[in-house]
């Protein structure tokens, strides 16, 4: 099947997706379609713009032989130097030994490549399973084929192609098992939405504890494009003079970690991504041992998670429950106080929590004590807000939402983009408010 030299807008994009995840469809469960398409994706990606970055130097060395002969002496002249067995156009000519040939393949760009090295090789397209393949070498051509139908170069299609494709294929496998989407990725407009309000400035350092795909992290890389970026060749980059976010993420799932290094990389962000489980073991400290602290924490922890009893609150070695222990059955509590640990005295926070946390008669009047927070009501369609009162007062956004159900996405998409939603009334005028209250500066598109 030829490449066809098409621009992917979004609904092609999940398209074509969906047709990828059919090629593999059966061979393993659904959620783990993900697993092997969106590595194939950032490897074209990578191969994509490998290939537009010499054709960029030919023009200076004078032709494309030459000039591949000269970066195959010299990575350093492109971004990411990808070997011939890994390029695209060596990888869709393949009709045998697929599987081997792809592992192999990937595995030599993140030893090429230190940047990439547990992003991109962590992913065996020739694993088996009692001595069977998952994933037989028919089955991976045929992926490979709809793969190359759309070129994902650096003028083919935005940055965020592997975020965008996650999210997809998240949700596709959530309605498919009755699940809710918003169980395991943030919505794009709520997202956005934490991101203007938290409003980053060049040079902060943003935390996300359980990060997932990095998708937060991402959104506030994306704002202070927006805020302080200059358009160079159609794009948004920011100039040498304004420092760019540094930021910081942990996430439990490996698979789920190792696509949040792609998404990082695909952004070109400054970026320290870890393993592991953030409530025991917490990646981020300083030379003391004491937690870290960043000018914004942003997160969508998982709600109601029991993994952690009374023993391991009371025994925490970062001092990080004193406003009262969580219940056994809900660590959400647990988790808002890691964040406030993991904030600075001037910094600000948006996490996304259930309601409840917030009737709750234990825990309410603390948090009512030190944050000031809007919400998206889980009994009404009505927007709420309190604001902090003082000016040492900590800042911080705390947006709740019971469920990212259609309500909370439309009304998202509504205070982001001006989109119809079911909230009535003077709600974008009052949003812009609170969302400005503290830095007096207009949020655009508000």
């Amino acid at each position: 099947m030829p490449e066809f030299k098409k621009t992917l807008d979004i609904p092609t994009l999940e398209n074509w997706l969906w047709e990828a995840a059919c090629k593999i469809r059966g061979a393993d469960d659904a959620p783990k379609f993900k697993d092997y398409i969106l590595p194939l994706i950032f490897l074209k990606r990578l191969s994509d713009v490998f290939d537009d970055e010499i054709a960029h130097l030919a023009d200076e060395f004078g032709g494309l032989e030459k000039t591949q002969k000269i970066v195959d002496g010299q990575h350093q002249l492109v971004r990411f130097y990808i070997p011939k067995e890994a390029r695209w156009d060596e990888i869709k000519t393949k009709t045998t030994g697929l599987g081997e040939h792809l592992t192999s393949a990937v595995r030599k760009v993140g030893r090429i490549n230190p940047r990439l090295h547990g992003a991109i090789d962590v992913v065996d397209f020739n694993v088996t399973y009692a001595d069977q393949r998952i994933i037989d070498d028919h089955r991976l051509a045929n992926l490979v084929q709809v793969l190359s139908r759309y070129r994902l170069g650096i003028d083919d299609v935005e940055p965020d192609i592997l975020g965008r494709a996650y999210e997809y294929l998240l949700r596709k496998f959530a309605e498919g098992q009755g699940q809710s989407a918003g169980e395991f990725y943030t919505p794009r407009e709520v997202a956005i939405l934490m991101a203007r309000i938290l409003e980053p400035e060049p040079g902060m350092e943003v935390y996300d504890p359980c990060c997932g795909s990095g998708g937060l992290l991402i959104k506030c890389h994306l704002r202070l494009l927006e805020t302080h970026g200059k358009k160079e060749n159609g794009r948004l980059k920011l100039p040498d003079d304004v420092a760019p976010l540094k930021v910081y993420g942990q996430e439990l799932i490996a698979a789920t970690f190792t696509i949040a290094r792609m998404n990082t990389v695909i952004h070109d962000m400054e970026a320290e991504i870890a393993p592991g489980d953030t409530m025991r073991n917490p990646t981020f400290k300083e030379d003391d041992g004491s937690l870290k602290q960043f000018d914004i924490v942003t997160a969508n922890p998982m709600w109601n998670d029991d993994n952690y009893d009374k023993g391991f609150y009371e025994s925490d070695g970062y001092g990080r429950f004193q406003y009262g222990i969580p219940s056994k059955s809900s660590a959400d509590w647990g988790w808002l106080q890691h964040m406030l640990a993991s904030l600075s005295d001037t910094g600000r926070m948006a996490v996304v929590q259930t309601a409840a946390l917030y009737h709750c008669t234990r825990i309410a009047p603390l948090l009512h004590q030190f944050i000031g927070f809007w919400w998206l009501s889980d009994t009404t369609n009505a927007i709420k807000a309190k604001i902090p009162i003082g000016e040492q007062r900590r800042t911080y956004a705390l947006s709740v939402l019971k469920h990212v159900a259609c309500r909370y996405i439309r009304l998202a998409q509504y205070l982001v983009y001006g989109y119809p939603s079911p909230c009535q009334g003077g709600g974008r005028g009052f949003v812009r408010r609170v969302a400005t209250a503290e830095s007096n500066k207009p949020v655009s598109r508000f």
